[in-house]
């Protein structure tokens, strides 16, 4: 051993392995580290397949970083492979179990895919690390299906829900500064989902509103007081103001885009505010209708200095529900008389919130308790919109889209969160009666797992009835405007949904003459088509109830003759629907009988 040890020309051989072996080593690293750049540029090139299998090739020698993890999930669902996608994610978590960011995705991600359950589970483990993200505790308390696969399913997770919420609020300690700041955050939580369920929401949402409102009223006292009235402008004018995130073509609040193009200007000073990204688009829409349009950044603070600097008689918020910074901005007091609208078709529990702007022929007869707000029955649909769109295009054969020529097609283009369980059997009953027809769903705004899980809940109905889902029915993918158009053309029929119907795709509809079959709800939400066509005199193919609708969907199948008459009366009632006068009229005269009474000018 001894000789070995004090070998010199050993020692050598030992230190040139050793040295080899290093050189290897940063041979072997410089090549891993020139795997990762490449998946990187490929990545940052959008080359997707191309970026995983770099990544897989760099994982197989070295570990990555969580942005590594998180590259190749979304690589992997921008291919469509969605399980990989979180998969990827996963793995990440194994080796960083305390990334927050990586929870927050994973959990995301399950409830995009109908897996409530588990994302629930896991938001249950990421809050013993983080025991205070209001991201993990409205995942935990609040998050709600987008797809229910029963009806059971819809009564279970509204139970769950209701005592969620007050477990929610219960967290956060309004005492202390950082409980109020992460409070803050929370309020921002806008939990669409609660509308997709059919029921009424007062009750829930004004639990969740006076939530907000303590919150912000501690946080911003200055901007939660009552406000004076402030006098008319020197020439005798209402100062209203619009604020939205959808101010922009093809966005909702261009459902009502009329209320402010045909304004009377010698009456009302028009004031825009946008938070929205598409500032071009906005500019030019809004610019030649109001007096002053403003683009404001998404920032609390910045957008309230700005609306109360303005000192409007009227502030109207459109989309308070949808858009989460809408939420305790709404909170506040901004100007005396705040109204919301039915772009978000559901009460805000907001105390602060005075009027919801609503329509007389959409509203049921005891409408007024389902809000927490004062309920405006404006004239007519309420809407004011014109044509959905100023471009047109040229109607292509079916045979372009491999739509069958000898068949009779329904659309039920609506978002697959709006299809409750409870109505499918109405689809193959229909089939049943008109076999040569065919169904065309529409995969609106959720991935695929969402359209194949619901694929397989219509595949289980329709077997019930002895019939083959894919044969009489197709789900589309999501369609660009032209195509989109276009569906409504080559469609014999509309199919309404029952408890939330159509708003947009229902004017869709109408300005293709396409006769629509409804049956209005017993909530606003549900009768948006019923309204429409009331608005109209298209009486004839409104349903009472679900037999009623499935004979005049059948009916209007095999009943050419009828059905062309349906659809040839159309037509001539598109102004009805467009800059509807009255609905404009109405809504003005009660901003300035309002305004007269807090001025104390009389009736």
């Amino acid at each position: 051993m001894d000789e070995i040890l004090n070998n010199p020309n050993n020692s050598g051989e030992n230190q040139l392995e050793i040295n080899n072996l290093e050189q290897n080593k940063l041979i072997q690293n410089n090549i891993v580290i020139e795997i990762l750049n490449q998946a990187n540029a490929l990545y940052f090139q959008q080359d997707y397949q191309g970026a995983i299998e770099a990544y897989e090739k760099f994982l197989t020698l070295g570990q990555g970083d969580w942005v590594t993890y998180h590259n190749l999930g979304y690589a992997y669902k921008q291919r469509g492979d969605y399980y990989w996608g979180i998969n990827a994610y996963y793995r990440g978590l194994v080796f960083y179990p305390d990334n927050l960011q990586l929870y927050k995705i994973i959990i995301g991600d399950l409830f995009s895919y109908g897996y409530t359950e588990e994302a629930k589970l896991l938001a249950a483990k990421a809050l013993e690390i983080f025991p205070e993200d209001y991201h993990l505790l409205s995942a935990f308390y609040l998050s709600l299906p987008q797809f229910y696969g029963s009806t059971e399913e819809v009564e279970f997770h509204r139970q769950r829900f209701a005592q969620g919420l007050q477990k929610f609020i219960n967290s956060f300690d309004l005492e202390t500064e950082t409980g109020l700041n992460l409070a803050l955050q929370a309020t921002y939580t806008a939990n669409f989902n609660l509308l997709c369920q059919g029921k009424g929401d007062r009750y829930l949402n004004q639990i969740f509103g006076n939530f907000v409102h303590q919150v912000v009223n501690k946080i911003y006292p200055q901007w939660t007081k009552e406000l004076s009235t402030p006098p008319l402008t020197s020439t005798g004018k209402i100062k209203i103001g619009y604020l939205s995130n959808t101010m922009h073509p093809g966005g909702l609040f261009t459902l009502i885009v009329g209320w402010i193009r045909n304004a009377n200007r010698d009456k009302f000073e028009i004031y825009c505010y946008y938070t929205g990204n598409r500032s071009k688009d906005y500019h030019d829409l809004f610019d030649p209708l109001c007096d002053y349009t403003y683009e404001l950044p998404y920032n609390l603070e910045l957008i309230a200095q700005q609306i109360s600097q303005d000192q409007l008689h009227i502030l109207v918020l459109t989309t308070i529900g949808m858009e989460p910074l809408m939420t305790p901005l709404a909170a506040l007091r901004l100007a005396p008389v705040q109204c919301t609208t039915w772009l978000h078709p559901v009460t805000t529990g907001l105390p602060n919130v005075d009027y919801f702007l609503s329509s007389e022929l959409m509203e049921s007869p005891e409408a007024d308790l389902h809000y927490a707000e004062k309920l405006v029955r404006v004239k007519g649909v309420g809407l004011s919109c014109g044509e959905l769109t100023s471009k047109q295009y040229s109607t292509k054969p079916r045979s372009t889209y491999n739509f069958p020529e000898d068949k009779i097609l329904y659309l039920s283009a609506q978002s697959i969160f709006k299809y409750l369980p409870e109505y499918d059997y109405v689809f193959p009953e229909i089939i049943q009666r008109v076999p040569q027809s065919q169904i065309l769903f529409i995969a609106s705004t959720v991935n695929q797992v969402i359209a194949q899980k619901f694929t397989k809940r219509l595949e289980i109905v329709f077997a019930q009835y002895g019939l083959d889902f894919h044969k009489h029915c197709r789900i589309l993918p999501l369609l660009n405007t032209e195509d989109y158009a276009n569906l409504f053309r080559l469609s014999d029929i509309f199919l309404d949904t029952f408890s939330w119907s159509g708003g947009s795709t229902t004017l869709h509809a109408l300005y293709s003459n396409l006769p629509i079959v409804t049956c209005p709800g017993k909530l606003a939400r549900g009768r948006y088509s019923y309204g429409m066509l009331q608005r109209m005199g298209l009486t004839e193919t409104i349903a009472n109830n679900e037999a009623e609708y499935i004979e005049i969907a059948v009916r209007l199948g095999l009943d050419t003759q009828w059905r062309q008459q349906v659809s040839d009366r159309i037509l001539p009632l598109h102004k009805k629907l467009g800059d509807s006068e009255d609905s404009i009229q109405y809504l003005e005269e009660f901003y300035q009988q309002l305004i007269r009474e807090k001025l104390g000018y009389g009736c």
